[in-house]
């Protein structure tokens, strides 16, 4: 699996690729890795399946969406981030970090 790492503030995050066929598994983990939500993008459209009591959903549904509708490829996104203690400024300070590395994986992708 290749992996892009990046800072979203003073929290790590980790995203992660392998092809399978002609599609994608990515995953983006940060703090306690675990299995939060996962999407499905395909022919332009996601879905999203999310575990209880997780809220990674937000992040999975609109990355698989991105990464399929920008490179054709059917994609599973699963998401897994938790950090005790997190306050909303840096949530989304990690939701825009996870945008920047699903920019990098499409332009890896596309050349």
């Amino acid at each position: 699996m290749e992996s892009i790492e990046k800072e979203a503030g003073k929290r790590k995050l980790i995203l992660k690729w392998h092809n399978i066929g002609d599609g994608l598994l990515v995953t983006l983990t940060g703090g306690d890795e675990h299995i939060g939500a996962v999407a499905v993008g395909n022919s332009g459209a996601s879905s999203v399946i999310t575990l209880p009591g997780h809220r990674d959903d937000e992040i999975a549904h609109r990355q698989a969406g991105r990464i399929n509708r920008k490179t054709g490829n059917d994609t599973v996104f699963l998401v897994g981030i938790h950090f005790n203690n997190i306050q909303p400024d840096e949530i989304s300070k990690i939701c825009d970090t996870a945008e920047l590395m699903v920019d990098e994986l499409i332009d890896i992708i596309e050349e």
